[in-house]
């Protein structure tokens, strides 16, 4: 009772209840998808994704699967090396 935290705040910040609310509701839609990298590269809303654009990826409608494995820095859009995307997971996104 006293002293104890709500459920949502000993969650921590990668596991919030808003969170995965927006990675359910997220899905393929036109004009690109949002990508999270705090979520492990999950889908989410493309609200979450323009109120967070230094931890998400927007992509481009198109064929998926076509970069081989990469990864893509959330905060500059760019291709970055393997090592530093093992290294940052935060704010890097695995392409597939």
């Amino acid at each position: 009772m006293f002293g104890t935290q709500p459920a949502s705040a000993s969650e921590g910040p990668n596991n919030t209840p808003d969170l995965r609310r927006r990675i359910q509701m997220a899905g393929k839609g036109n004009g690109g998808s949002y990508r999270g990298a705090k979520s492990g590269g999950r889908y989410v809303t493309k609200a979450y994704g323009k109120s967070h654009p230094r931890t998400t990826v927007k992509e481009a409608p198109g064929k998926s699967g076509s970069t081989g494995g990469s990864y893509r820095s959330a905060i500059s859009g760019r291709f970055v090396t393997a090592k530093h995307g093992k290294a940052n997971p935060g704010t890097t996104v695995r392409e597939k």
